[in-house]
Formats: C-alpha cells, structure tokens, sequence
C-alpha cells in the first residue's frame, strides 16, 4: 500500500496532503469567547458544527474519497485530495456568488420481456418510470475580490448561498482575526 493513502473512519481511502498549511484564525464573540481554528484542517473545534458537506468517492470494494467539501457554522472548505489542494475561509465577511446554474435530469426505466418468456412468466405489458430533476451549479466564495474557495457542480445552488447568509448574520457580533502563520 503507498504511504501516502490513509483510511478515514468510514473505510475510504485517500490521499494525505502534504506540506498542509496552518491557516490559523481566531474568533472572539460579543462575551470575550475565543476560539483558534486553523481553517485547513479536517478538525472540527469547539461549538463548530458541520451544516452542510459533499463527498466525491470512487470505487466499488475499495473506496477512495478524492474531494470532500463542507461549511460549518464559521468556515467553508474545500478539501481535493487528487490534487493536494486545500481551499478554505472565514464565513464572516465572504460574498456567495452562483454561476452556471443548469437543470440535470436522470431517468431510470425497467421494462418487462414479452413474446414467448412473458407468456411462460405470466406477464405482459408492465413497466416503471422514474424520473428526477434537478438544479446545479457552481458557488463561489469571494472575499475583497478575490475567489478563495469554489464548489462546481452543487445541487441547490441557492440554497448554499442562503444557508451562508444567514451564518453570517449570525456572525456579525463576532470579532475575526488572523493570527500570524509562523507560529
């Protein structure tokens, strides 16, 4: 097995990212409350809580996770593993930007054999149709006008942006600091 693959907690494989960066910022609420959360890490801190995340696997027997996304109630992240990029940023002071949105359908359709084999089962003429559609799209992070983080290909791009709205209103009392990387 390579040395640089390792296995999470639900049996999937991936890639470690070497050379991680620290990207170490403080929160510091209303009532003096601080918390250092190194926004590169796969690491949840105190009172963080996943709201919302996306995984992309490969594999049937032996599963390999290639990109895992997701947005706490204080960061956005973007984890690639294939590509040994980490993309991640405050929620506070971020603008949500949906670009591409497009509609995907996927159908799935069971038929039923007719002819000599129908007459021996009994069964003519049956069939399921099942259809589902949806809208996906990119959402962007964009901070002083610079892109920091991107998700392509999202279901409910809308709703991403909504979600980030509403947790940066309820950071707007908060205080959010970078602190210095060489440490």
């Amino acid at each position: 097995m390579p040395e640089d693959l390792v296995c999470d907690e639900f049996g999937r494989w991936r890639r470690v990212i070497k050379d991680r960066p620290k990207v170490l910022y403080e929160f510091i609420s209303k009532s003096g409350e601080r918390a250092v959360v190194d926004l590169a890490s796969e690491q949840l801190y105190g009172g963080e809580e996943v709201l919302w995340w996306h995984s992309v696997e490969r594999g049937v027997f032996r599963k390999r996770l290639e990109r895992y996304w997701f947005i706490t109630n204080l960061r956005v992240c973007r984890f690639d593993y294939e590509e040994g990029v980490i993309e991640a940023a405050p929620i506070k002071d971020l603008e949500v930007v949906v670009k591409d949105k497009r509609r995907s359908t996927s159908t799935q359709r069971i038929g039923v054999y007719t002819g000599k084999i129908a007459d021996l089962l009994g069964v003519v003429g049956v069939g399921l149709s099942k259809s589902r559609s949806e809208i996906i799209g990119d959402v962007i992070f964009i901070r002083e006008g610079r892109a920091l983080v991107k998700f392509t290909g999202i279901s409910d791009p809308d709703g991403i942006k909504r979600l980030v709205e509403v947790l940066k209103k309820d950071l707007k009392d908060v205080e959010v600091k970078v602190l210095d990387q060489s440490r």
